[in-house]
């Protein structure tokens, strides 16, 4: 089961996007079991090139800052809102995020945190994206906290001032 066909590009400029989004993006929110959607294709790195290119695709990039790691977020979401409008499966996601200030405590020392919250959302559209599938619902707020949670148990997060889990110790 899949989403309507994809246009090419929407109206971004109002809404403050304009050149954020490539048509790969576009074609893949198209797609609601698509296991290709990535927070990643909306990093300036991937962007750029997918515009400038005859080709019109995007690889996965690193987010290079926080702020561009924010910007994706406010954009997948945007995105979501301009192609499905009932499709409210981001919300809970970029709800999260914001709620946890994007992870800045959690992963406080970690030189990797920025593609750790990346792998994150990308581990939850590939979630929605089966549950489409499946004809199963996506997955909600509270499974967000608890699978944000398990994964900082699982890579050693800071969690209420103390390491977890891999043996390592405090500052």
């Amino acid at each position: 089961m899949n989403g309507v066909p994809a246009i090419s590009n929407y109206e971004t400029v109002s809404i403050g996007l304009n050149g954020l989004i490539s048509s790969k993006l576009w074609h893949e929110i198209y797609l609601p079991s698509s296991k290709y959607l990535l927070l990643q294709l909306l990093t300036n790195s991937a962007t750029r090139p997918a515009w400038n290119a005859t080709e019109k695709t995007a690889e996965s990039k690193v987010f290079e800052s926080l702020h561009e790691l924010k910007i994706a977020v406010v954009a997948m979401d945007q995105c979501f809102k301009k192609v499905m409008s009932w499709n409210a499966a981001f919300v809970p996601v970029a709800i999260f995020l914001h709620s946890i200030e994007f992870g800045e405590a959690e992963l406080k020392g970690r030189s990797d945190w920025l593609a750790f919250v990346a792998d994150f959302v990308d581990e939850i559209l590939s979630y929605n994206a089966q549950a489409w599938d499946k004809v199963r619902h996506f997955m909600t707020f509270q499974e967000v906290v608890v699978k944000w949670a398990a994964l900082c148990l699982r890579r050693a997060c800071r969690i209420g001032g103390g390491f977890a889990a891999s043996g390592e110790t405090g500052p």
